[in-house]
């Protein structure tokens, strides 16, 4: 979906958080983060249709928690002609969470608001630093990183 043509936007955020910070969760082995883009306010509209769907669901908020998968395949299509009828678009943003963790551990190293003896140039020329990272975190070991993420999160 295109994104409105609206110098105000807003953005709305969610992360999936079904197993939390857990690292090394074979069944759910991934972060989702998801953004909602609307050229209005939401918090500021009545929508109906969305009250609909919660008493058709039973629920008092339209939460993948609360309403489990079987369920939001039933309504999904309804979520999608809402977001088009309303202007909204929707992003969805995938990332491994062992590839997070290790990317966490380089920004800890190499960022030079925290480590001096790293450059601005490095760091803050964003090629020069994405570079640097995929280069860094190829040299990382999955299992090496779980000891770290440990004590990140702590």
């Amino acid at each position: 979906m295109k994104i409105p043509d609206n110098k105000n936007l807003f953005a709305y955020f969610d992360e999936s958080g079904n197993t939390g910070l857990k690292l090394n969760d074979s069944v759910q082995p991934f972060f989702y983060e998801c953004a909602v883009i609307s050229p209005y306010n939401i918090d500021n509209i009545n929508l109906s249709e969305i009250d609909a769907i919660k008493k058709e669901l039973g629920v008092k908020r339209l939460h993948a928690a609360e309403i489990g998968i079987v369920k939001i395949e039933d309504f999904i299509h309804k979520i999608d002609y809402l977001a088009s009828l309303h202007k909204l678009a929707f992003f969805i943003i995938k990332i491994g969470k062992l590839h997070y963790a290790k990317l966490k551990l380089f920004d800890l190293i190499f960022d030079n608001g925290l480590n001096p003896a790293m450059t601005s140039f490095h760091y803050g020329v964003r090629d020069l630093r994405i570079s640097l990272a995929q280069q860094v975190i190829q040299t990382i070991d999955d299992i090496d990183i779980i000891p770290f993420w440990e004590s990140f999160i702590n």
